[in-house]
């Protein structure tokens, strides 16, 4: 009796942890994602810190509005837990500096499943920018 008991408790351990780690596509999820082949890309730099408000991660450069990043599902993923979003095995929050290759794009249903949080303000442009790019890191220098 304790065994099973200690299973179950163990089931629900695991359970917890791995509902954690897939939150990427959850309704609630404050990043826009869509599925990228890694066929294609475009080359603008987008540059800054991430900023997660109001329900939406953003990327903040210094000299432009808030710019909402779709990332590619194959990268990335989202723990709502703590606020962390994983993109090719390393770890970034809110404040982080990153770098990504891409191009800014109107929403369209071109996009391979583009699903934007409802919490997001595309701007005065109605652009997003979408991440052509296996890392987030920036340049050192």
């Amino acid at each position: 009796m304790k065994t099973a008991a200690a299973a179950f408790a163990a089931t629900l351990a695991l359970a917890g942890c791995t509902s954690a780690i897939g939150d990427l596509d959850h309704e609630d999820s404050p990043v826009a994602r869509y599925n990228w082949t890694g066929d294609e890309g475009m080359e603008a730099l987008l540059e800054g810190e991430l900023l997660l408000t109001d329900g939406c991660l953003y990327i903040v450069s210094d000299d432009a509005e808030p710019t909402v990043a779709a990332m590619p599902r194959e990268f990335a993923s989202w723990r709502s837990e703590d606020d962390v979003l994983t993109f090719d095995g390393l770890e970034f929050s809110s404040g982080d500096a990153v770098a990504a290759a891409g191009g800014f794009v109107e929403p369209s249903g071109d996009i391979d499943r583009l699903d934007i949080p409802e919490a997001c303000d595309l701007g005065e442009w109605g652009e997003i920018f979408l991440v052509h790019d296996t890392d987030l890191t920036p340049a050192a220098g």
